[in-house]
């Protein structure tokens, strides 16, 4: 999904925002090889346990939040996680982090508040929060520029266990 529009190279530099249960870090580890590094962070201390579990690694590096350290940069499910005046605040601070040509590949749920599927007022209820639109739909869309310097690649609309799923791509 949203890991197939990053297409993570060998030897590159990733720094995945929100990495949860570590399922894309692994699978981003895999892609960059040996030469590359993967970097993480999550503020859930249960979630980086989960990770480590599953990379089978317990000392992750730090992540390079120097200006131009990473080549790409990837979140799934997290922008939504945030107040929605605070999104572009974080893709602001997640801009300099790229090296020049970098990319950025976010997937977010998405939403209509007119109509909301069954799967997606559950999920609204379980999390207690949720966005009145789709962030990444709200935020950016094919070939604009957003506020943040971003300017969107490819934008694809995807299903997850009977969700509505937004994938981008920007540079």
């Amino acid at each position: 999904m949203g890991l197939s529009l990053l297409e993570a190279r060998r030897g590159e530099r990733i720094l995945e925002i929100g990495f949860g249960t570590g399922t894309s870090v692994v699978a981003l580890a895999e892609a960059v090889g040996e030469s590359g590094h993967v970097f993480g962070v999550d503020i859930s201390p249960g979630m980086k346990a989960v990770a480590e579990a599953r990379s089978g690694r317990r000392d992750q590096p730090h992540a390079p939040l120097q200006n131009a350290t990473v080549d790409a940069v990837f979140m799934a499910f997290t922008l939504e996680l945030f107040p929605n005046d605070t999104i572009p605040l974080v893709l602001s601070e997640v801009r300099p982090t790229l090296r020049p040509g970098g990319r950025l590949s976010v997937v977010s749920m998405a939403h209509d508040p007119a109509e909301p599927s069954r799967p997606e007022r559950i999920y609204g209820w379980i999390h207690g929060i949720f966005p009145t639109s789709s962030t990444v739909g709200r935020l950016m869309s094919s070939g604009s520029q957003t506020d943040t310097g971003f300017v969107i690649a490819r934008v694809e609309r995807l299903e997850v266990w009977g969700l509505p799923v937004t994938a981008i791509l920007a540079y």
